[in-house]
Formats: structure tokens, sequence, C-alpha cells
């Protein structure tokens, strides 16, 4: 499986539980990407986003950097763990909704 995991009040919320859910996967034969509404370049977070590439590097796990864009619409995943689920979707995936 493919799991996108939110960065920031996600894996945040709980470091080592999310260590420990990252390894299990990844054991397992599952791929684990942090998905992050972020922008590539945060002057605010030593300008490269170091808390969270440090995270990655420790852990084996790639980054996407959706730039504020709707996180579906940047990665393709079979499973979502995010704290902010409006964050995922694109317009055209929920749309059916309210026709």
């Amino acid at each position: 499986m493919n799991i996108a995991l939110d960065y920031d009040e996600t894996y945040t919320a709980d470091k080592v539980m999310w260590g420990s859910f990252i390894g299990s996967a990844q054991a397992r034969g599952h791929k684990v990407t942090f998905v992050t509404f972020r922008p590539d370049y945060r002057p605010d977070l030593s300008g490269y986003n170091g808390d969270i590439r440090e995270d990655a590097k420790t852990l084996g796990i790639d980054i996407v950097f959706t730039e504020g864009e709707q996180k579906s619409a940047c990665f393709d995943a079979d499973i979502w763990i995010d704290d902010a689920p409006e964050c995922i979707p694109t317009y055209s995936q929920v749309s059916y909704l309210w026709e």
C-alpha cells in the first residue's frame, strides 16, 4: 500500500507512535510518505523545512510538498492519514455530493 501521512499536527502529535507505525508498515512492504500542505521553502523553519526533512531522513521516507494544493492532486495514495481531511480531495472528487 501507498500510505500518505500528514506531518504537522498528525505525525508531530506523537512522533514515537507514528515512528513505530512507519517501521511496521515498511517491514510489511508498504510505502509511507509525508504529504504536507506546506510549501517546499519555509523561511520561518530554517529555510528549507529542516524539521520535516530531518524526520523523513531518520525514518527513511519521502516528502511531498503540495504547496497549498489539495493533496490528492499532488500524490496518489491508497490510504490517507491526516488531521485535516478537507485538504485531501480535489473539488472534482467531492463536487458530486452537491449535485
